[in-house]
């Protein structure tokens, strides 16, 4: 009798161990769409263009700006160092006005480099480009558009928001330096153009467009919303890629379902989290009703070493996560 409850006693606590584990698994729901052949381009920007259905991937490693098309065909949009181009980060299509924006930086000694670069994406052209030289540190990093086709660039370094208009001209401080924005990455504007969100550091920063106040978005269960890189709009909802974790098994994707008034955070749905394709993903786009990301892209690797001596750098890996399912 004692060796009988002995084995069921055991044998519940091993159930309640796989129960707890089965509970406790995020299961990968992104697929690869797309393996890029350069494993030092080093990505960090993605963005997608309706038209002719390519997508853009900006490179930090080649200081560039490949174009990656529906059926998977690589080519350089901007080959490296084109146009003053320096490592680029965030990008937005502007596909009425077939229009491509992508900001980069480079630091020379104690000089930060930051710029803003607008082509045609049929012709290819340059149209607009603006070079920010500065002793202070800067880092323009992400990049929204309005209905007007005018951007907002975030200055991760500055705790700061600009203000680009293409007819104009003209570049403009237009939110902060705040300590809401502080390490500010990826922005996003309301479809009404009234809102304007900020992934900070520590939570998605709301401004708004009418009174330029800053406020932190509203989370009354305090489920969190830090470490956010790429953002995105999608159907009264944000989608965000959080990356600053230790490890990529922590890194998730969510949707955050916002309030009718667009300014608080009822409930946040993991789409994907600790996905063993993640090699510290970045920044998002949608097609439709399908996001894409950039899984893996060998970032924390190049920082730590930029020559690849190790060879540890992978290819780079676009994810696709349907959101219609």
């Amino acid at each position: 009798m004692k060796r009988e409850f002995f084995l069921n006693k055991m044998l519940c606590i091993v159930l309640i161990i796989l129960a707890n584990v089965a509970c406790n698994t995020e299961s990968p729901t992104s697929t690869i769409e797309y393996t890029l052949s350069e494993k030092d381009l080093i990505p960090e920007g993605i963005t997608f263009d309706p038209v002719t259905r390519q997508i853009f991937v900006s490179s930090i490693g080649k200081e560039k700006i490949v174009a990656v098309s529906e059926d998977g065909r690589e080519s350089d949009f901007v080959t490296p160092g084109q146009d003053s181009i320096m490592q680029t980060l965030g990008m937005k299509v502007d596909a009425e006005r077939r229009r491509l924006w992508v900001v980069s930086n480079e630091t020379v000694g104690k000089t930060s480099f930051s710029a803003i670069h607008v082509y045609d994406i049929d012709s290819k052209l340059l149209l607009k480009r603006v070079i920010v030289k500065d002793t202070v540190n800067q880092l323009f990093n992400d990049i929204a558009l309005d209905s007007r086709g005018d951007s907002y660039i975030t200055d991760s370094y500055g705790s700061q928001i600009y203000n680009y208009s293409f007819e104009s001209g003209r570049l403009e401080l237009y939110a902060g330096p705040d300590s809401l924005l502080r390490f500010v990455n990826g922005i996003v504007v309301s479809p009404d153009d009234k809102l304007i969100y900020a992934a900070a550091g520590a939570q998605i920063t709301i401004i708004d467009a009418v009174s330029k106040s800053v406020y932190p978005v509203g989370d009354p269960g305090k489920t969190g919303s830090g470490g956010i890189d790429g953002i995105v709009f999608y159907k009264g909802s944000l989608i965000g890629v959080t990356n600053s974790k230790d490890t990529e098994s922590e890194m998730f994707v969510a949707r955050y379902n916002l309030s009718s008034d667009m300014k608080v955070i009822e409930e946040v749905i993991i789409l994907d989290k600790g996905n063993p394709l993640f090699n510290l993903p970045t920044t998002c786009t949608l097609a439709n009703d399908e996001l894409f990301y950039l899984g893996n892209t060998s970032l924390r690797l190049y920082f730590q070493d930029k020559t690849d001596s190790k060879g540890l750098f992978m290819n780079p890996l676009i994810l696709k996560y349907s959101l219609s399912e």
